[in-house]
């Protein structure tokens, strides 16, 4: 995951460029067509949803997944902290301060998308919101490989509440091929 991309489409006038470590804003035009009453709400595209990266499958090169993120800290670090002294690690959530705040990154939220649902780069005075912390970015890729796994290949290993995405990814790929 941390071979990252950059990827230039055409969406109407507007040239999207993804890039690595960078948080966006998804469509709401996502979370109309795709009704999943546990996708993390979008706050009317105002939402920050996080980082994007490829599909490990190479053959799937228009599909990505973006990680939401969120901001009740103690809610999530109590959920960490339960997860930890439980199972002796915790893959589903990370916390870090990301630009001027602490974020919580939903990792186990995912959920797959192509790029012309994404809407923008969430900017903060006009400059995009980048992860720069390696540590972090580091984190946070790890995790998201094992999640990305177990949704694939373990899914009795997440939690109940959370968005179909294979029935998402499915949509999505249809879509294009």
């Amino acid at each position: 995951f941390s071979d990252y991309f950059t990827i230039r489409r055409l969406q109407g006038n507007i040239m999207i460029n993804l890039k690595p470590n960078r948080i966006y804003i998804v469509k709401d035009a996502f979370f109309n067509e795709f009704n999943d009453p546990y996708l993390t709400y979008n706050k009317n595209e105002n939402r920050p949803h996080g980082i994007v990266f490829k599909d490990p499958n190479p053959k799937l090169s228009e599909l990505f997944w973006i990680i939401p993120m969120g901001s009740n800290i103690q809610k999530y670090r109590e959920k960490i902290d339960y997860s930890i002294k439980n199972r002796g690690n915790c893959d589903f959530w990370y916390i870090d301060k990301i630009g001027n705040k602490q974020s919580v990154f939903l990792i186990c939220n995912m959920f797959p998308i192509i790029p012309r649902y994404i809407k923008r780069e969430y900017t903060i005075n006009k400059i995009p919101l980048e992860i720069k912390n390696k540590k972090t970015i580091k984190e946070i890729n790890k995790r998201a490989k094992k999640v990305h796994a177990k949704i694939h290949h373990n899914r009795k290993s997440m939690p109940e509440t959370l968005p179909d995405v294979l029935s998402i990814k499915q949509k999505l790929l249809n879509s294009f091929y």
